[in-house]
């Protein structure tokens, strides 16, 4: 018998920083000055402002006063007004050319929509919406404000205004109404309209274009990069060579198209860049698409060799002249695909030789109904130096397909590695600040006072098994920085023993809260995003807050004092020029929740 327990586990990111507030130099003894004008044009003419610089005292207004329009287009210049004007309240017009913009149910009301008008007050009345709340369009002008506090003369050339909701004066420096609108376009209605912006670039439509994906072209285009000595870039086609007609191939994996999870769409592998791919095929027709279907059979996945470098391009550089090599003139430009183990679906591994990976290969049992041995993973290592690729490393995944599943499932993945970087590194957050999204990195120092090397891991909360159970080592959900999660998962523990259980309870979910599941917690976390493991430096204490208390069973099903989730906070803020800021954790908080007593259910 096993009984449940529900684990909640929260991360939160906080972000600490310095708050900095900007005013005016005090200028003529000590005061604050700025300057205004009013001035109304004639129609079609920008309006202007003359005169002599006398400042105006700004007073408080208090009854009715008649406010004047602000000009549609005004423009400054350095000369100030005579008059002295009282400051304007907030009135300008403008074309609403957005309309209701939440108003998307016609003859209906739209819930928080309170420009809507089919909604009554009494829709308007149940809005969380605040409907009464001051409308402003920030689009109808540009402004700065100030707090009334800190303005004692003003004397502007611009129009200004106070705001009634916060009673700040603001200075209009922008109120062109022709900037919030698109030039009204003709219709299109030649196909020379449609072919100018090609024959502005110097381009076909793209229907009379070339494929830009035919082999020729890319080698083209490679040659391009450096005709005297070329080499692969970043984003350049892995070129394959069949070992049974020696034609020249892209290397490439089946995709899902954009709108079904069918394997529809190759997907091509390009030089350093990382892919992967997850697809179905549908297996109604199982008995001869276990043995037709190329996607099935490890031989689609290894049957070929990998062009080493580009400079073979140099003489070689059409895709015709590739037929013709010798095996002696292959061997020296291209590498073998190595299978360096098989996998099935219970995740055991098997050294298999590669020439012995051709007799691994689909068939179909009719008193089962069954595919054997079809290919239900395939990931590529592909070593490279520099420009160059030095070796291609091959696992697959094998599974029986059942005809009553109606679809099969395929996972494919392409991974690079360097050659001369050990294979021990460790992949930086930032350098120097964490990048968003990037893993928190951490260190679980066993004796603090040590001045030892750091072994750096990254912060992580235990994934979910496929029945809703804490997961393991290998099930780990990654705690990305600067983005909010949350998780809850089930421990079964088992409840013949009672007493035995609440303390087994306990111990796996203080391991499913710990660093990868081993029951020990992270002691640092690392300031910047590349903090080294080599070095003390760069790393800060993580703070524990638990309430200790005597886990016992009560009969006949009660477990006492059971703490049963973890909050994870992390704060960061952010440090150096303003124009550059990198993102710094200062700390980091794993506050547990309180004990409570959990019963134990049969």
């Amino acid at each position: 018998m096993k009984s449940r327990c529900l684990f909640t586990c929260f991360y939160s990111f906080c972000m600490a920083g310095n708050w900095m507030i900007l005013t005016d130099a005090q200028l003529d003894g000590g005061r604050s000055t700025t300057t205004r004008s009013t001035a109304s044009p004639s129609a079609g003419t920008p309006a202007t402002a003359t005169g002599s610089a006398t400042p105006s005292t700004v007073a408080s207004q208090t009854g009715s006063t008649a406010v004047p329009d602000l000009p549609a287009e005004s423009t400054t210049t350095k000369t100030p007004v005579t008059t002295q004007t009282p400051l304007l309240n907030p009135v300008v017009k403008y074309q609403d050319f957005g309309g209701c913009g939440c108003d998307l149910i016609e003859n209906g009301c739209d819930i928080n929509c309170c420009c809507d008008p089919n909604c009554n007050d009494a829709d308007r009345a149940s809005f969380s919406a605040d409907c009464g709340a001051e409308l402003h369009n920030d689009l109808a002008h540009r402004e700065i404000c100030f707090s009334e506090g800190l303005l004692l003369q003003n004397s502007s050339i611009l129009p200004s205004f106070r705001r009634p909701s916060s009673g700040d004066v603001c200075l209009i420096y922008d109120n062109n109404p022709q900037r919030l609108f698109y030039q009204e376009p003709a219709a299109v209605d030649s196909t020379a309209q449609y072919d100018a912006p090609w024959k502005a670039r110097n381009l076909k439509s793209p229907i009379f274009q070339s494929s830009p994906g035919s082999l020729d072209g890319d080698i083209t285009r490679i040659l391009q990069h450096s005709p005297s000595s070329p080499a692969f870039k970043v984003g350049d086609p892995i070129f394959t060579i069949r070992n049974t007609d020696r034609s020249l191939r892209k290397l490439q994996f089946p995709s899902s198209g954009s709108f079904s999870t069918r394997c529809v769409a190759p997907e091509a592998i390009n030089f350093l860049t990382p892919a992967d791919s997850l697809c179905s095929h549908a297996v109604d027709r199982l008995a001869t698409d276990c043995v037709e279907n190329p996607f099935f059979q490890i031989n689609s996945f290894i049957n070929f060799d990998v062009i080493r470098s580009a400079a073979v391009f140099s003489a070689i550089n059409t895709s015709a002249d590739f037929a013709s090599i010798t095996d002696s003139a292959l061997r020296t430009f291209t590498v073998p695909v190595h299978l360096t183990g098989i996998l099935d679906t219970a995740r055991n591994v098997y050294a298999v030789r590669a020439e012995n990976a051709p007799t691994l290969i689909p068939s179909f049992s009719a008193a089962t109904n069954t595919c054997l041995n079809a290919v239900k993973g395939v990931a590529y290592t592909f070593v490279y130096d520099g420009s160059s690729i030095t070796a291609v490393n091959l696992s697959v995944v094998f599974a029986s397909i059942r005809g009553s599943n109606g679809s099969f499932e395929q996972s494919f993945q392409a991974s690079f590695v360097s050659a001369t970087i050990p294979g021990d590194e460790l992949v930086r957050s930032g350098n120097p600040g964490y990048l968003d999204g990037s893993a928190v990195l951490v260190a679980t120092v066993l004796d603090p006072t040590v001045n030892q090397s750091m072994p750096a891991d990254y912060l992580a909360l235990p994934g979910l098994s496929p029945d809703g159970g804490c997961g393991n080592a290998d099930q780990l959900e990654r705690i990305s920085f600067g983005e909010n999660m949350q998780m809850s998962c089930t421990v079964l523990v088992d409840v013949r023993d009672p007493s035995m259980a609440c303390l087994t309870l306990q111990t796996q979910l203080m391991a499913a809260m710990s660093i990868n599941g081993s029951g020990n917690f992270p002691t640092n976390v690392g300031v910047y995003g590349n903090s080294t493991r080599f070095s003390a430096d760069g790393w800060i204490p993580i703070l524990r807050q638990i309430t200790t208390a005597d886990m016992s069973f009560v009969p006949p099903n009660i477990c006492r004092n059971i703490v049963t989730g973890v909050s994870i906070e992390v704060a960061s803020s952010k440090v150096g020029f303003l124009s550059n800021p990198q993102a710094k954790i200062t700390g980091v908080l794993y506050r547990f929740t309180d004990p409570v007593d959990v019963m134990l259910e049969v």
